[in-house]
């Protein structure tokens, strides 16, 4: 079986031999500039969700599955995070959150980088649900039964930006 490598790294960095060399900015789109445009004073918790998130979506699409019984992928990534503990506090779960999302095996390796890390706060109780939002007929039906069941206050979707013209449409309207 073969072990899938990738690593986020900075500009100017020599990329592996047997690795993807995944740069915000560069190659990985992070969406932090669409981000701040849209809200302001982004944390450093959530670029480093931004980077976790766009470096896993990146992998999947990166690595491409065998033949019949060699689907499921090993993939190991490297990430550079601001607030270590508080992915470390959480890496296991990550991982498995990836296997069942995926059936891959990931090993998530992080290293801490420069900055501000944020101080921990308790989170209010939410009664809303979120859901991940391809813009798919899956998920469309999905978020449209809890729309109806729930109100436009007890839902939030998780999505990701598109050139699929078909799929950026069916986002926008059901946003609309």
């Amino acid at each position: 079986m073969n072990i899938f490598r990738a690593r986020v790294g900075s500009p100017g960095d020599v990329q592996g031999s047997n690795e993807l060399l995944l740069v915000p900015g560069e190659n990985l789109r992070t969406g932090v500039k669409d981000f701040q445009a849209q809200l302001t004073g982004l944390t450093t918790l959530e670029s480093d969700l931004l980077t976790v998130a766009s470096a896993v979506y990146a992998c999947d699409l990166a690595f491409k599955r065998g033949q019949r019984e060699e689907i499921t992928r090993s993939i190991e990534l490297d990430l550079p995070v601001v607030n270590y503990y508080a992915f470390k506090n959480s890496k296991n779960e990550l991982e498995m959150l990836l296997w069942t999302l995926s059936h891959d095996n990931w090993t998530i390796k992080l290293h801490r980088i420069d900055g501000q890390a944020e101080e921990k706060i308790s989170w209010p109780k939410s009664t809303g649900v979120t859901i991940l939002f391809s813009g798919g007929v899956d998920s469309f039906a999905g978020a449209l039964d809890l729309l109806i069941t729930r109100g436009i206050g007890g839902v939030q979707l998780a999505s990701h930006v598109t050139a699929n013209p078909v799929t950026k449409q069916t986002q926008v309207d059901l946003v609309s």
